[in-house]
């Protein structure tokens, strides 16, 4: 079953990889850097992903992001990223982010074969780091959810194995030092700044302004996000393991 964030309030970006870097939720289109080609060998949900191989990426610039998006430098606050991937030999290396070079702001990244996400404060000088304790292996399809709360400045990261269907070890939580700082520099997408590239398949890639509980990310883990006028029913489910605002 493949999620459909389409009427789900919550969610401000949605970037499918359907054969284009397109916004299926808002208009925050990607624009490609250097080539990065889109892959039907190893699918993490629908029918395409993206598979960058050496110097390719995808970014947009703050100034081009919606009014609304939660990683806009004018937005801010609590928000989610949800994401998924193909776990390769390349261990160093970054999902998305916006760091530039000298200020921190977000970033989820792999490094020595763990998932690890991380949020500037303070201007964008310091930096809080949630680290996953979980080794990753080679060819192996991940997920991963990432949530902050701007009310008590909670941090969490899950990660789950698409193959087995559950959750891998136990979540990572931190506290962030003060409030988040959001960052003005470009969005990029299997690189950090123009550098530090990702090397395997990445797909499906969604922002939302609030914070996902656990049971929220598994029903985005196991394609139930199910969206709908009224609000969101997770098909197969317990109705009460999914909530939307």
């Amino acid at each position: 079953m493949a999620n459909d964030f389409s009427k789900v309030e919550a969610c401000k970006t949605w970037w499918r990889f359907e054969n284009n870097l397109n916004d299926s939720k808002g208009n925050n289109d990607l624009t490609n850097v250097n080539s990065l080609a889109f892959d039907q060998t190893i699918v993490l949900e629908g029918a395409y992903s993206i598979l960058p191989t050496g110097t390719e990426y995808a970014k947009i610039t703050d100034a081009d992001m919606d009014a609304d998006n939660p990683l806009k430098s004018t937005v801010g606050g609590t928000f989610t990223c949800l994401g998924r991937f193909v776990m390769g030999t390349a261990h160093e290396r970054q999902i998305l982010g916006d760091y530039n070079g000298s200020k921190y702001g977000f970033d989820v990244f792999v490094t020595g074969g763990r998932c690890r996400a991380q949020v500037g404060y303070n201007a964008g000088a310091n930096v809080t780091t949630v680290g996953h304790s979980t080794l990753l292996s080679d060819g192996t399809k991940y997920a991963f959810g990432f949530s902050y709360a701007e009310d008590d400045k909670g941090m969490r990261l899950r990660i789950w194995n698409l193959d087995t269907g559950a959750a891998v070890g136990s979540d990572a939580t931190v506290t962030l030092g003060a409030s988040r700082y959001a960052s003005d520099a470009d969005l990029q997408i299997c690189a950090r700044n123009g550098s530090y590239l990702w090397r395997d398949q990445l797909d499906e890639i969604t922002i939302l302004n609030e914070e996902y509980t656990v049971e929220q990310m598994d029903a985005y883990f196991q394609g139930n996000v199910v969206g709908s006028a009224g609000g969101i029913s997770p098909l197969g489910l317990n109705p009460f393991t999914f909530r939307i605002k």
